[in-house]
């Protein structure tokens, strides 16, 4: 189970600190953002040893910056009043031809085809891409080990569930009820390294 706390208004009741005196007594958490980190989302995870401790030991800090006109967004690990870089996004809207041209070259460099060929240009017909890259032993990579494809219709979320293998009950649902899920968008992301998909997740958008 995971908590995540979005917070674009900047709505002071949704602010770590007065999170963490809501969980209060019942629940310690030990994190909190250094002053100068201005954030739009915060997460933590709620697995069994949390619940058996009733401790958050550590929470994950999300913030949006630009670069010249190019926004990007970072995650950072809080343990106690320390934050440390974990991952990079990109996010690239795909509103013109030259921005579309860009997509396929970041992923042919940063994707080696192996078993699966090169799919991504199936998931193409999408609204944007957001590309990151996630740090290993508290290293950024230099090219993106992780994408993700925002606004995809349902027949893109079937196929993206049959090609990566997902319990036939879901792929089933999805098919079967497109009279119920035509109406929704939906995202899916995938990690890879070199040839190999490490994981993949999708939702709807309503």
């Amino acid at each position: 189970m995971v908590g995540v706390f979005y917070n674009y208004e900047k709505n002071p009741d949704l602010l770590i600190e007065n999170i963490r005196d809501i969980l209060a007594p019942d629940w310690t958490m030990d994190a909190a953002a250094p002053e100068k980190l201005d954030y739009m989302m915060f997460s933590f995870e709620l697995n069994e040893d949390a619940f058996r401790r009733k401790r958050i030991d550590c929470l994950h800090c999300y913030t949006i910056f630009n670069v010249g006109k190019q926004p990007y967004s970072a995650c950072y690990l809080l343990k106690k009043r320390k934050a440390v870089k974990e991952n990079l996004y990109i996010p690239i809207p795909l509103d013109s031809a030259r921005r579309i041209s860009m997509v396929r070259a970041i992923l042919r460099r940063s994707f080696s085809a192996g078993r699966y060929g090169t799919p991504f240009g199936e998931f193409m017909g999408c609204s944007s891409v957001c590309f990151a890259r996630k740090g290993v032993g508290g290293v950024i990579p230099r090219l993106p080990n992780a994408v993700y494809f925002s606004g995809l219709r349902l027949d893109s979320l079937i196929r993206f569930l049959r090609m990566f293998g997902y319990p036939a009950g879901i792929v089933d649902f999805a098919d079967g009820n497109r009279h119920k899920l035509n109406h929704l968008l939906y995202d899916i992301g995938f990690d890879y390294s070199g040839q190999k998909f490490t994981k993949s997740g999708f939702y709807g958008i309503i």
